[in-house]
């Protein structure tokens, strides 16, 4: 569900990109920073809604909703800062598409040595999004392994501050860019 940012972020990028509302946004009080939080939040939140319906209709109350919503809302805002960061760099949906799916495909590489325990090289726990497959799974499926949900959350918090720092750098650098 996290991934819906994927497509609606960088969607509604490119709409305000054409209806000139990101370049206005350089003479209003409001930053880079408030509008990539108000996108992360939002498309956050559609990833908790969308992932509390489905947890409910397939698998029930009995997962640790507080660890498994706060994980999906962090995944759904890292996805939503790198389509943000990426999708600003092109001039439209179609030059960005292909990028988009790739780099967001990076953040899945991880699924790999969950899906196959055999091939776990350690170049996939590199990848940030490592620990939130692991923390998914005790979220919906308890053991008492708690520790798990913990350490994605915090991997996802890090990488969530990681990336938007990187997508604001990648908005003043574009905006610099178009003024040249």
């Amino acid at each position: 569900m996290a991934f819906l940012g994927l497509f609606l972020a960088a969607s509604l990028l490119f709409v305000e990109k054409h209806e000139g509302t990101v370049r206005a946004l350089r003479v209003t009080p409001v930053h880079i920073a408030e509008y990539l939080a108000a996108r992360s939040v939002t498309m956050g939140l559609l990833g908790v809604a969308f992932t509390a319906v489905l947890t409910l209709a397939t698998r029930g109350p009995d997962v640790a909703w507080p660890g498994l919503l706060a994980a999906v809302f962090l995944y759904a805002a890292v996805v939503t800062l790198t389509t943000l960061a990426v999708a600003n760099l092109f001039a439209t949906m179609s030059q960005f598409l292909f990028t988009g799916i790739v780099v967001n495909l990076v953040l899945s590489l991880p699924a790999i040595g969950y899906w196959t325990p055999g091939f776990n090289p350690g170049w996939l726990k590199l990848i940030p999004t490592y620990p939130l497959l692991y923390g998914l799974r005790e979220a919906y499926f308890p053991s008492g392994a708690a520790v798990a949900v913990g350490d994605a959350l915090v991997q996802l918090s890090v990488t969530t501050v990681v990336v938007f720092v990187l997508a604001a750098w990648a908005f003043a650098w574009q905006s610099r860019r178009e003024v040249a």
